[in-house]
């Protein structure tokens, strides 16, 4: 058994060899031939991709519900008998939904006659869509066999310009005064915007998104008649190793009333989930969030050797 044991790493690396020889996807030289150059293959590839995306929200209040990602990236790759390196630049677009029900906070305020108010509130739906556009930096280990390819390393993604668009249904809100015991009740809280769907947006500029992914790709190759072409067809994922925290803003939650009249709310405003505060429990309605994005993706290559 002992022995079998002491053999079996002999017989692992002649397996390994065997394959990388087959296989085309190890360099190595010929004892026999060593003055044999190494075989340099040099690509540059165009590809597009489409797939679902979404940011990995860390929260007590909702859930994710990923959404459409689309990219176009170009890349140059240097091969030694189809092991090497890929750089590349990608531009893409991605979404991402939020989704909450039955959402509930409260806070205490102040009117214009500096009177203590209580606010609260309940929203039966809330759904908010993050959009950004990602500028990509993937470097990457490239193995390249007869039929396959497989790509697989970091890559930094730079978010630009993300932007949100919440929308609130039967948003129910009330205000209570403790030093006169007077509630404002549903009737005259539709000053303050109890409409039965409400929507806000806006951009999030307090904060780059930007994550470093582990990102792979597998391929399969398809030769075309033209030498030195290909087309591949294949999947792709990219994940983000961290996660990111948005700071908090002035405004204590989710849902806040802006101005006052004789007393009345008459004005509301509401923030991303992204940066608002559950005023109740003191956390924020997203704590931190990630990213990752995964489909389908075709690459058309030029090969010179």
């Amino acid at each position: 058994m002992r022995r079998a044991i002491r053999i079996l790493p002999f017989f692992l690396l002649c397996f390994a060899v065997c394959q990388a020889e087959e296989c085309n996807c190890i360099s190595g030289l010929n004892a026999r031939h060593p003055n044999m150059k190494i075989p340099l293959t040099k690509q540059f590839a165009v590809g597009a991709r489409i797939g679902t995306a979404g940011l990995t929200y860390q929260s007590d209040f909702g859930r994710l519900s990923p959404n459409l990602h689309t990219g176009f990236d170009v890349s140059y790759a240097l091969l030694w008998r189809g092991v090497g390196v890929r750089l590349g630049l990608g531009l893409s677009y991605a979404a991402s939904d939020f989704k909450a029900a039955n959402y509930a906070d409260r806070y205490s305020t102040v009117d214009v006659e500096h009177d203590q108010m209580d606010v609260y509130y309940t929203i039966a739906k809330l759904d908010e869509r993050h959009t950004q556009w990602f500028f990509e930096v993937p470097l990457q280990l490239a193995l390249d066999f007869r039929k396959v390819s497989l790509n697989i390393g970091p890559k930094v993604l730079f978010g630009i310009s993300p932007k949100y668009r919440q929308t609130q249904q039967l948003a129910d809100l009330h205000a209570y005064y403790p030093l006169y015991d007077v509630e404002i009740d549903h009737a005259l809280a539709l000053a303050a915007g109890n409409e039965s769907s409400a929507a806000s947006k806006g951009d999030i500029k307090t904060y780059p998104f930007c994550w470093i992914a582990g990102a792979f790709d597998l391929n399969y190759y398809i030769d075309l008649k033209k030498s030195g072409r290909r087309l591949s067809v294949g999947v792709y994922a990219d994940v983000a190793f961290h996660t990111q925290k948005l700071p908090r803003t002035y405004n204590l939650s989710l849902l806040s009333i802006t101005e006052t009249h004789e007393s009345v709310p008459v004005s509301r405003q509401t923030e991303s989930v992204l940066r608002a505060n559950h005023a109740e429990t003191g956390k924020q309605v997203v704590g931190k969030f990630g990213y990752f994005d995964t489909g389908f993706r075709i690459t058309y290559y030029l090969i010179y050797k």
